[in-house]
């Protein structure tokens, strides 16, 4: 399929299809943590809220409600010849998986021919080809695999029996742009050391 000689590019790119099933911090929480009475600014809140649920779940490489996903890698991505990794959290499961190759011709895959290793984890979830699977030849190098998937949880304790800090790093850097007003840059540090321990388990 490919010379296995040759160093090829590892990259990959994901995006969300679908918006969030659930809210890792609501309104409500947000301005009974951070002390704020009065619905004047609101909108500004709840901006600053889905702001940081991004940026943390950034931080994580995945994320954290359940949502529609797509993900394109580079033939690099191929482990041992039959291996794809899903570079996400929580992967519930995976609808479509399409290959191609250097003509641009587009491969649906089918269910049958793969299993999804590592569901519902905190760490990615690996795609198994069938050792009998024969792939279409040659690949192009570039964007050559596109997995389109589900991942994230349904149920907010669900989230916090895995990861209970993840409410307090969302709240904690909504309240630093709140207070300083800041234009929306990045997570604080307080939020970064909650997130890491999901973080580095992802790795």
């Amino acid at each position: 399929m490919y010379n296995n000689n040759c160093i090829y590019s590892r990259e990959f790119s994901k995006k969300p299809v679908t918006v969030p099933a659930l809210e890792v911090v609501t309104l409500a929480e947000q301005k009974l943590f951070s002390r704020i009475d009065g619905d004047y600014e609101d909108t500004l809140i709840q901006t600053f809220i889905n702001s940081a649920t991004s940026k943390c779940e950034s931080y994580c490489n995945g994320g954290f409600a359940l949502r529609d996903w797509e993900q394109n890698s580079d033939i690099g991505f191929l482990e041992n010849g039959n291996i794809l990794e899903i570079k996400n959290l929580f992967i519930r499961s995976v609808s479509k998986l399409y290959l191609y190759d250097i003509d641009n011709a587009e491969y649906d895959v089918d269910s049958a021919d793969f299993e999804v290793l590592g569901l519902d984890e905190s760490l990615p979830a690996r795609i198994l080809f069938n050792d009998d699977y024969i792939f279409p030849t040659p690949l192009r190098i570039k964007n050559a695999f596109k997995i389109e998937y589900s991942a994230g949880k349904t149920l907010l304790s669900d989230l916090l029996v895995i990861f209970p800090g993840v409410q307090i790093a969302i709240m904690s850097a909504v309240s630093t742009w709140y207070e300083f007003r800041e234009t929306i840059k990045d997570i604080p540090e307080v939020s970064k050391i909650l997130l890491d321990n999901l973080r580095i388990r992802y790795r």
